[in-house]
């Protein structure tokens, strides 16, 4: 007997990574993503988000609680690669400010009026890393963008009560929602990948997951590993 069914008994999931806020890409003379074209989709995800609530999701389903899953690479950092300057249209200051007036005006703010309890828990991404001049990261491993950035917001939305901020400072993250392990990573390996099974294999005799979620690849991607499901989320 599993009891009266509680008047709010499931928890909306939205999964965001590999926004690269700051990046510029230019093809054959034209713009095909920049700051404003990034503003405009992110924008375009938040209002459909709430249009798929109003319309279908809440008519249908007792939810009173979002779980944001921030999941790495939302700035598009400095230095990850070389020439990476001239395919950037903001320094890593103006993404950082950017990234914190947009996602809060545009997505945080509104949620936070229609849901009882919103809960952020934010991972780091390897474009949030500082690196020397070969490529490596080499600062302490909690040093990363990604981390500040989700700092940053804490602090911006220290007026909304019901909004509660989880920051990771690990590549390696687990976090429960519903009595659900959740592990949380910006980089792991696609379903395609020769390490695949290997690599989960490992993690789940480390963590015992229920599911896991990463980005980095910027191709959307559901697949099973021992039926425990492994969502690869896209990019903006």
């Amino acid at each position: 007997d599993l009891g009266p069914k509680k008047k709010f008994d499931e928890t909306e999931v939205i999964v965001l990574s590999d926004l690269h806020f700051g990046k510029k890409v230019v093809i054959e003379g034209e713009v095909v993503f920049d700051k404003t074209i990034a503003a405009e989709r992110f924008k375009a995800i938040a209002e459909g988000m709430r249009h798929l609530n109003e319309s279908y999701i809440r008519p249908n389903h007792s939810i009173d609680e979002l779980v944001i899953l921030l999941m790495g690479d939302c700035v598009d950092g400095e230095l990850i690669y070389e020439g990476q300057v001239h395919d950037q249209d903001m320094p890593l200051l103006d993404q950082l400010i950017f990234s914190t007036e947009l996602i809060k005006r545009e997505l945080i703010n509104p949620v936070s009026q229609t849901f009882g309890t919103v809960r952020i828990v934010a991972v780091p991404g390897n474009h949030g890393e500082i690196r020397n001049e070969r490529r490596e990261h080499m600062m302490h491993p909690r040093t990363n963008f990604d981390t500040i950035l989700a700092v940053m917001l804490q602090l911006a939305c220290q007026d909304l009560k019901n909004v509660k901020f989880e920051v990771a400072t690990t590549t390696l993250h687990t976090t429960m929602i519903r009595n659900w392990k959740f592990l949380l990573a910006h980089n792991l390996p696609s379903a395609s990948s020769t390490a695949f099974r290997k690599k989960y294999g490992g993690l789940f005799e480390r963590f015992r997951f229920d599911v896991s979620v990463h980005g980095h690849w910027h191709t959307p991607e559901l697949s099973y590993f021992n039926t425990k499901p492994i969502i690869q989320n896209g990019s903006l």
